[in-house]
């Protein structure tokens, strides 16, 4: 014949298995706060990467209206496109085309991965004298 059990020890016997169902519950818990941490950081990684390409397709933009304009320094009258520049974050194609007879319109769209940003300036000509 076993002892008695105390009423301790008999409540502890009885709620074993409600011992691991707590476990188990914390656990599925955990998980799922680690996942939707997880999605909060590819979601933060994906928005930071699309604004880091956003300013470096703006940069080269206006990169490409500088060029314009010493390209016109140097010939004032070029019309058309420079050769498209590929630089280290991404590519800048310059136009420069005539809006009126006073006025040069230098158009520039620099990318970086899938973001295209367009610049535009627009400069009065010069009088030749």
């Amino acid at each position: 014949m076993s002892p008695p059990l105390s009423k301790l020890q008999e409540l502890v016997k009885n709620r074993k298995g409600v011992i691991l169902l707590y476990v188990f519950i914390f656990m599925v818990a955990l998980t799922l706060l680690a996942v939707v941490y997880m999605e909060n950081n590819i979601k933060d990684h994906r928005f930071v990467s699309d604004a880091e390409h956003e300013i470096q397709a703006r940069w080269l933009a206006y990169a490409g209206i500088c060029q314009g304009v010493k390209k016109l320094d140097k010939d004032p009258s070029f019309r058309g496109s420079l050769p498209l520049e590929t630089m280290n974050t991404g590519t800048v194609l310059v136009k420069i085309s005539e809006t009126s007879s006073r006025k040069i319109k230098i158009t520039s769209t620099g990318v970086s991965a899938h973001v295209q940003i367009q610049a535009e300036k627009v400069i009065a000509r010069e009088e030749s004298k």
